[in-house]
């Protein structure tokens, strides 16, 4: 392989897996996944709590949501919480009072999951994908309340169709996903650096390898093929 193809090859690495570093991360062996955007982790099971034995259906009122995130002890961290909502958000297609609501809700951890992470569209139920498991097509409540002057409603993310709305905490029951802040694991270098170092090894490694092949027979022989590999 001629240093073209290695420099070539290089820049695939760099752009092509920088690509995979911009959204969902898997740790923990899938059961959780990190936002390199908003550096947070997510639970992977989106219905844990039924799936923990907490509730029978995952569907349980505001206070009751928030005292299982704060309850929940998974993965050795106790710091889960349920997802914020933030305001003001102008990418909402509503707007009253600075309070912004309805579709493409993006600033919100649950939008932006939606949104860009697994590449949601408004008025559309969630896409199919692998990452998360037991994910239901309804409500999903947010730790955050509509207002401070309206302490009684919080907001909520529809997973079915979008929508981001408020409602009464209690009696309605929505389902509850776990979020945490920051990353689960220590990584030791930023991909991008662990790419170069490995782009410029892979030049020096050519290189060297054409400086062991002489243009000239020094024998009847013609020289064999090279083993380049590492």
């Amino acid at each position: 392989m001629n240093n073209k193809k290695y420099i070539a090859l290089f820049f695939f690495l760099l752009f092509g897996h920088s690509c995979a570093y911009a959204t969902l991360l898997e740790r923990a062996d899938g059961t959780m996944l990190y936002d390199t955007d908003l550096d947070i982790t997510w639970l992977a099971d989106a219905n844990y709590s039924m799936t923990s034995g907490v509730d029978s259906d995952g569907r349980m009122d505001w206070f009751e949501s928030n005292t299982w995130a704060s309850n929940l002890d998974f993965g050795g961290f106790s710091d889960w919480r349920l997802p914020e909502t933030i305001q003001p958000d102008s990418n909402c297609s509503f707007h009253n009072s600075q309070v912004d609501a309805g579709y493409n809700c993006i600033a919100s951890e649950m939008g932006h999951l939606f949104y860009v992470d697994l590449g949601g569209s408004a008025n559309s139920p969630l896409p199919t994908q692998t990452l998360f498991s037991n994910f239901q097509l309804e409500n999903y409540w947010s730790g955050t309340t509509v207002a401070p002057s309206d302490p009684d409603n919080s907001w909520y993310f529809n997973f079915g169709s979008g929508w981001q709305g408020g409602q009464l905490q209690t009696p309605y029951s929505f389902y509850a996903l776990a979020v945490r802040n920051g990353d689960v694991v220590s990584v030791p270098l930023p991909p991008t650096i662990f790419l170069l170092g490995l782009g410029i090894a892979m030049l020096a490694r050519a290189n060297k390898v054409r400086s062991r092949v002489s243009p000239l027979k020094t024998n009847n022989r013609t020289p064999g093929p090279v083993n380049a590999g590492c």
